[in-house]
């Protein structure tokens, strides 16, 4: 391996970790701005929180998704499936988010 395909291999890796880095702490922020609205507001859906988050468009909701699936992982967010029979294209709009019980 020359020294310019190491150089530009080790600039690659460094870029990745910074940017997996700056996308875990965004999406730890956004969690702290969910469990308040889902602690006032009960269960809610990902297009509602998205809009209580004033976070606009499809990449938004992803991050609320990503944050939700976060939370969910910690254990604090219980996910509330849609019922049985749900059209896959409506699911986002059925499936609620709680907090757990202490």
């Amino acid at each position: 391996m020359d020294s310019m395909t190491l150089v530009t291999a080790a600039a690659a890796g460094l870029g990745a970790i910074l940017g997996s880095a700056l996308l875990n702490r965004r999406g730890a922020n956004l969690s702290t701005r969910i469990t308040p609205l889902l602690l006032a507001g009960g269960p809610m859906t990902l297009p509602q929180l998205q809009d209580a988050l004033g976070m606009k468009g499809l990449a938004a909701r992803g991050k609320v998704a990503m944050a939700l699936n976060q939370l969910a992982a910690e254990g604090s967010v219980e996910i509330i499936d849609a019922p049985a029979g749900t059209p896959q294209m409506q699911k986002v709009h059925v499936i609620r988010y709680k907090l757990k019980a202490a």
